[in-house]
């Protein structure tokens, strides 16, 4: 499959996520945005323009994690913000120092960071879990990219 098709692929299931979420049809929904995940993974492992790739992925777990806020699934939420963090985190620990896709990766490890950290923040007092122990990876991951 073409960089473009992927992309345009990834492009079309976001949309279609976007408009079934706006119409509160939520399985739908969910179906288009599990959907992008998986094209915007797909563009990680391989795409040329990484900052796309990362973009992609970013938007495609966070919406998804907005899908589950509205319908007051908090840790389902929680689980889809960790995972793409972690997803991200590894890749950038992976990353070759000062390669071209460092500073997209760094880019979004502090996008799924700040969200992460923000909806433990706004939990509700009854869902609130503990803070995750994830800023000694992203501490370690980006003095790693340093060197």
């Amino acid at each position: 499959m073409s960089h473009a098709s992927e992309l345009s692929q990834w492009q079309q299931q976001i949309q279609a996520g976007n408009d079934c979420f706006n119409e509160h049809q939520t399985l739908s929904a969910l179906s288009h945005y599990n959907l992008a995940k998986v094209h915007a993974e797909s563009m990680l492992a391989h795409f040329e323009d990484t900052k796309a790739a990362v973009a992609a992925v970013v938007i495609s777990y966070h919406n998804l994690a907005d899908l589950y806020l509205r319908e007051n699934e908090y840790i389902l939420a929680e689980c889809e913000l960790r995972h793409v963090h972690r997803k991200l985190s590894i890749a950038l620990s992976d990353a070759t120092p000062n390669s071209i896709g460092v500073d997209a990766l760094l880019w979004g490890v502090s996008k799924t960071y700040i969200a992460l950290i923000n909806h433990l923040k706004n939990l509700p007092r009854q869902v609130k879990s503990q803070i995750p122990s994830v800023p000694n990876l992203f501490e370690k991951t980006f003095k790693n990219t340093l060197n």
